[in-house]
């Protein structure tokens, strides 16, 4: 069998860390002494494309509470103080964090490329409690339909019933949002009303 070519990029790196279809590229040690809006920083990229790049500027200013706090030499600097990669938030979810040198983690959702912010990780909890506990609901509710569990979508009054009969917490809905189950082996998510 021979391998065959997926994707291509008009780039170099020394450094990438790739997830399915998913691919982070990390910037060097950039030249000078202080971020800059034309040093490149870390990029986000799927199935060729890409989804979101940042500068070395973009990221001390989102991250960095004093921006002299980046590492100099006499000739280069670096923003990063350590790549951690992919991590896992539950169910299928993933998401790339990095670590300044004022040891602050920062965390990419790795589908927008953006920061990943307090209510992402709030709605990440929530749907990891529903991932624990949905398959057993659904196999005690699909049991009163004629829908095979492939078909059948249980509703959210029905789930969290479920859920506190065998003592599962599962955090709020959040405002503005719906909860979707979807069928058993479809991961949950929360969509916009």
């Amino acid at each position: 069998m021979e391998d065959t070519l997926l994707h291509t990029y008009n780039w170099y790196a020394q450094e990438v860390y790739l997830l399915n279809d998913k691919l982070v590229r990390m910037g060097p040690w950039a030249r000078g002494q202080e971020a800059s809006k034309d040093d490149f920083a870390i990029g986000f990229y799927s199935n060729g494309q890409p989804i979101k790049e940042y500068s070395t500027l973009d990221i001390v200013n989102l991250a960095y509470n004093d921006p002299k706090n980046i590492q100099v030499s006499s000739s280069h600097y670096t923003i990063l103080k350590e790549i951690v990669g992919f991590k896992w938030s539950g169910h299928i979810r993933y998401f790339f964090e990095v670590k300044t040198h004022e040891n602050k983690v920062i965390s990419f959702n790795i589908e927008t490329g953006k920061l990943r912010t307090e209510e992402d990780k709030k709605h990440d909890r929530l749907l990891d409690a529903v991932g624990h506990t949905k398959g057993s609901c659904y196999e005690t509710y699909s049991e009163k339909t004629s829908q095979t569990q492939e078909e059948f979508v249980l509703s959210e009054e029905d789930f969290r019933e479920c859920a506190n009969e065998r003592n599962s917490y599962i955090p709020p809905t959040p405002k503005g949002y719906k909860l979707y189950l979807g069928t058993k082996y479809e991961p949950p998510r929360l969509e916009n009303r």
